[in-house]
C-alpha cells in the first residue's frame, strides 16, 4: 500500500514538514517486522520496542477436534457450554446487558459455503454477519452492504447485538472491553493471525475472562503434509482437487483459499505480461525516460478480473514502471501512474526488492541475467524472477505458517501447554539471537558442529520446549533452511511435549528437502546418517519409522553403505532396509549394463 509514503506525500503541513509515524503491532512475525522497517525507512534497532511477554492471563484456550461434517453441532455444544466454562450464570449469558454484556466473535475462514459467515450466522439463529466481500445471500449492491457493515459494527460496539460472525477482516483495532469468547470455526492461518484475533477478547484485564476456542477438523491430515511438501503448485493443485469437499479437513479448506489466491506461476507471469502490453507499455513508449503519465484503467469484468489487474500492477510497481495507483470504487477503475525507466532501473528496483528478505548475493545473483538492452526484455526477464521468488519465497512461508498452526491445534492438550506452545513461538527466547542468524544460510555456512553444539546447550524440558518453538517460528521465516529443520527435529525428539508423529512429519519434510537440493547439496548424505545418529540417541524407539522415511524417500547406495559401516548397522530394521536398498541398486547397476541380456544371449547359444 505503500502507506508510509503515502502519509508523507500528502499529510505534510505547507512547510514541508512531514508526520512522524509509529507502526504497532501486538504479534508481527519477524518477516513482517522487516517489511514494516523497510516501508518505514526504519534502519536503527533502537527503535524497535519488543514486549517482554505476550502473555495474555485473561484468555484460556480450547481446540476441538471433530471431523469436517460435526462442525454445526460442535459449535452448538460449544455455545451451550460456554456459561458453564466461563463461571456465568447460563439463562442470562447471552442477553444483552449494556456494558454487561457477554459479547463474542465467531471467526469463519470463507465469506460464503458452509464455512462462511451467512451460513454460520444463519446456524446460530441470527444476522449479525461482516465481510470484506459482498456474500452471495445478501440481497444488495455494495453501497448497501458497505451501509450493512457499518450499522452492525456500531452495534456490536455499543452492546445492541451480543454476537457477530466475521472473516478476518473485522476487528483490527477493536478495543471492546466485554468480550468474552472467540471462536474460529476452522483454522487460522497462522500463529500470530490466531493470537490477533483472539486477542479481540478478554481486553478488560481479568485473568480468566476470556475463552478463545478453536473447532479443527484433522480431515485427510496426511494428504494435506503431502499437498505443503509438494514444491510443484500444478502437481500439488491437482492432488488437492482429488480431494472431495466433505473429506477436507481446515488444512486442505486453507490451501484451497491459498491456491484461490495465488493461481500458478506460470498463469501470474502470464496475467502480469499480458497487463503490462495491452495497459501500460502503450502509455509509456514514446515517453523521455524519467517522465510520468498517470492511465486511468477500468476493473474489467467480475471480481476476479479486477484482483488480477490489481495484482499485476503491485507488481509491476515493484519493478518501479508503476509509481502509485488508486482505486475508484464508484466508477471502478484504476488510476495507475507509470513512469518511464531504463532496463538497467528495472534490474535495481528488483535488487533491491530482494535484498528486503535475501542477503545481496543472493540479490545480485538472482538478477545477473536479466538483460539491460531494452526496457520490454528487462520486464519480462523481471517478472520472471520475482513471481518465482513470491512462490518459492513467500508462498512456501504462507504454507509453513499454516503447517505450525495446523501441528498446535491436533497436539492440544490442555489450555496450559498450548498457551506455552504458543508464547514460545511469539516470544524471543534464548535462541532467538543465535537462530535468526541462520536464517536465509545454506547448511554449509551453518554446519552440523553448530547444531549439535547448541543443542548440548539444552538441558531442560523448559529449554527444550522453548527451542522448539523458537525453530517453528524460524521456519516459517524460512521454511526451505535444512539447518533449522534438522534442529527442529532433534528439538522434538528430545521433548517429551513433542509426539512420535511430530518427529516423523519434520523427519519427512527434510528429507524430501534434502533429497530435492542434493545436487548443490555436497553432505547431503552426511546430513542423512547424522540424523539417524542423533534419532537413535534423542529418540531411539522412533528409530525404525525414521530410518524407513529416509532411506525410502532420499536412499542411495552411498548412504546404505554408510549406515552398514556404523553402529547403526546393529538395528535390524536398519540393517534390513540398508541391504535391501544395496540390492536394488546393485541390480538397477546390472540391468543398466545389459548384464541379464548377454547373460540370455550366451545361453541361448550354448
Amino acid at each position: 500500500l505503500h502507506m508510509p509514503l503515502n502519509l508523507q506525500r500528502y499529510c505534510s503541513d505547507g512547510e514541508g514538514r512531514r508526520p512522524t509515524l509509529v507502526g504497532l503491532t501486538g504479534t508481527a512475525s519477524f518477516a513482517v517486522l522487516t517489511d514494516i522497517q523497510m516501508e518505514m525507512h526504519v534502519t536503527d534497532e533502537d527503535a524497535i520496542v519488543l514486549p517482554k511477554s505476550f502473555d495474555r492471563q485473561e484468555l484460556r484456550f480450547d481446540v476441538r477436534i471433530v471431523p469436517m461434517a460435526s462442525k454445526p453441532s460442535a459449535l452448538k455444544t460449544l455455545k451451550m457450554q460456554m456459561p458453564r466454562i466461563l463461571r456465568s450464570n447460563p439463562q442470562h449469558f447471552y442477553e444483552l446487558r449494556g456494558d454487561r454484556t457477554n459479547s463474542g466473535i465467531i471467526f469463519c475462514p470463507h465469506v460464503n459455503g458452509s464455512l462462511g459467515v451467512t451460513s454460520v450466522a444463519g446456524l446460530l439463529g441470527h444476522g449479525n454477519f461482516f465481510a470484506g466481500q459482498v456474500p452471495k445471500a445478501f440481497g444488495g449492491d455494495w453501497s448497501q452492504w458497505n451501509a450493512h457493515k457499518y450499522r452492525v459494527q456500531q452495534a456490536f460496539k455499543r452492546n445492541r447485538i451480543q454476537e457477530l460472525v466475521a472473516t478476518k477482516s473485522f476487528g483490527m483495532g477493536i478495543d471492546k472491553p466485554n468480550i468474552r469468547y472467540t471462536i474460529h470455526y476452522a483454522v487460522p492461518q497462522s500463529v500470530e493471525a490466531f493470537y490477533q484475533e483472539a486477542g479481540r477478547a478478554g481486553r478488560n484485564g481479568i485473568p480468566e475472562y476470556a475463552l478463545c476456542s478453536i473447532i479443527y477438523s484433522d480431515d485427510n491430515w496426511d494428504a494435506a503434509l503431502e499437498i505443503l511438501n509438494e514444491p510443484n503448485h500444478p502437481t500439488a493443485l491437482a492432488r488437492l482437487q482429488k480431494i472431495g469437499w466433505d473429506d477436507r479437513g481446515d488444512l486442505l479448506v486453507q490451501l484451497w483459499l491459498m491456491f484461490n489466491s495465488y493461481r500458478g506461476r506460470n498463469e501470474e507471469k502470464k496475467l502480469t505480461l499480458e497487463f503490462w502490453n495491452e495497459k501500460l507499455a502503450p502509455v509509456i513508449t514514446g515517453m523521455p525516460v524519467g517522465a510520468t503519465n498517470t492511465q486511468e484503467i477500468p476493473f474489467g469484468a467480475g471480481n476476479q478480473a479486477r484482483v488480477n489487474s490489481e495484482r499485476a500492477i503491485f507488481r509491476l510497481m515493484l519493478l518501479g514502471v508503476v509509481q502509485d495507483y488508486t482505486i475508484n470504487w464508484q466508477m471502478r477503475r484504476f488510476a495507475v501512474r507509470v513512469e518511464r525507466i531504463s532496463p538497467a532501473e528495472v534490474k535495481d528496483h528488483l535488487r533491491r526488492y530482494l535484498m528486503q528478505y535475501k542477503f545481496q548475493d543472493f540479490a545480485v545473483q538472482a538478477v545477473r541475467n536479466i538483460p539491460e538492452d531494452t526496457v520490454v526484455n528487462a520486464l519480462r526477464a523481471a517478472i520472471n524472477v520475482l513471481i518465482d521468488f513470491i512462490y518459492d519465497e513467500i508462498v512456501a512461508k504462507r504454507k509453513q505458517a499454516l503447517r505450525t498452526m495446523g501441528e498446535l491445534c491436533r497436539n492440544f492438550t490442555t489450555d496450559q501447554e498450548f498457551r506455552e506452545a504458543i508464547l514460545a513461538y511469539l516470544q524471543e527466547s534464548e535462541f532467538s539471537d543465535e537462530l535468526r542468524e541462520w536464517v536465509n544460510r545454506s547448511f554449509e555456512a551453518i554446519g552440523i558442529d553448530s547444531i549439535h553444539n547448541l543443542l548440548e546447550r539444552v538441558t531442560t524440558l523448559e529449554e527444550v520446549k522453548r527451542l522448539v518453538g523458537t525453530t517453528r517460528r524460524m521456519l516459517d521465516e524460512d521454511p526451505q533452511n535444512i539447518a533449522l529443520r534438522y534442529l527442529s527435529i532433534c528439538a522434538r525428539a528430545q521433548s517429551a511435549a513433542e509426539s512420535d508423529a511430530s518427529v516423523l512429519q519434520e523427519t519427512t519434510t527434510l528429507t524430501l528437502q534434502v533429497d530435492r537440493q542434493r545436487e548443490d547439496l555436497p553432505s547431503a548424505n552426511d546430513i542423512l546418517l547424522s540424523l539417524l545418529n542423533d534419532i537413535a540417541t534423542r529418540r531411539p524407539a522412533l528409530l525404525a519409522s525414521v530410518s524407513n522415511v529416509v532411506l525410502r524417500r532420499a536412499g542411495t547406495g552411498a548412504l546404505a553403505r554408510m549406515v552398514m559401516q556404523t553402529d547403526l548397522a546393529d538395528d535390524d530394521t536398519l540393517y534390513s532396509l540398508s541391504l535391501k536398498l544395496l540390492t536394488v541398486k546393485a541390480l538397477h547397476a546390472a540391468m543398466d549394463c545389459n548384464f541379464y541380456t548377454n547373460l540370455q544371449k550366451e545361453l541361448h547359444h550354448a
